[in-house]
């Protein structure tokens, strides 16, 4: 996890023939995934969370049998330089990860038709302004990212206004990060049902002036 100088891994994982789970994150510079990987037959668990740089995932991933689970299409609305278009990303639906398309303007709409399959939600966009009531419908998450980002020596703010108070409906929520939301003035007070977070990181939500009551809760 942010290892963001790693370029890629060495073929000799293939070696570890007792590996069942596979997490990459943050690793910002890879490129390519070994071709060694494919001796994996019992990998069952593959996460590939921020990197950026990986183009395409080699074919011999869907061929292992633990990983062949259900794609969804999501459509997404992205702004870049003013102008509103649409772009289309395949995800699997338990870690679903957008942090590639930072003119994010809205979650998707398809995202509530795997509500009690999606884990992982992570967003990075300097255009989401809000986000919608039926997130509290995500039930299944246990992490939630939204933010801005720190690249090539700029911060890129997140002009988030507001958590909706359908947040305090994912309970079984253990991290809520909100990086770089600088236009966030308040927490709503259902974030104190939250009792399963264990990391709450608020880093330069320069806006909050307060944070509510509930807090004491978790």
């Amino acid at each position: 996890q942010g290892c963001r100088e790693l370029m890629a891994l060495p073929n000799t994982v293939s070696r570890l023939t007792a590996l069942r789970s596979l997490e990459l994150r943050d690793c910002s510079e890879l490129w390519a995934l070994p071709n060694g990987l494919a001796a994996l037959t019992g990998l069952e668990d593959l996460l590939l969370m921020g990197c950026s740089e990986l183009r395409e995932v080699p074919s011999w991933v869907m061929a292992l049998p633990a990983l062949q689970v259900p794609f969804v299409e999501l459509r997404l609305r992205v702004r870049k330089g003013g102008a509103e278009t649409e772009e289309t990303v395949r995800v699997r639906p338990d870690a679903v990860d957008l942090s590639a398309h930072t003119g994010l303007v809205a979650l998707p709409e398809e995202l509530r038709a795997c509500a009690g399959r999606v884990r992982a939600l992570r967003v990075a966009s300097d255009q989401l302004e809000a986000l919608p009531a039926w997130l509290g419908e995500l039930t299944g998450l246990t992490e939630l990212r939204v933010g801005g980002w720190y690249a090539d020596g700029e911060w890129h703010y997140c002009p988030l206004r507001a958590l909706p108070a359908e947040v305090g409906r994912l309970t079984g929520l253990k991290t809520l990060e909100l990086r770089v939301c600088s236009g966030l003035t308040a927490l709503p007070d259902g974030l104190g049902a939250l009792t399963r977070l264990e990391t709450l990181d608020l880093t330069d939500c320069s806006g909050l002036t307060a944070l509510p009551d509930g807090l004491g809760a978790l």
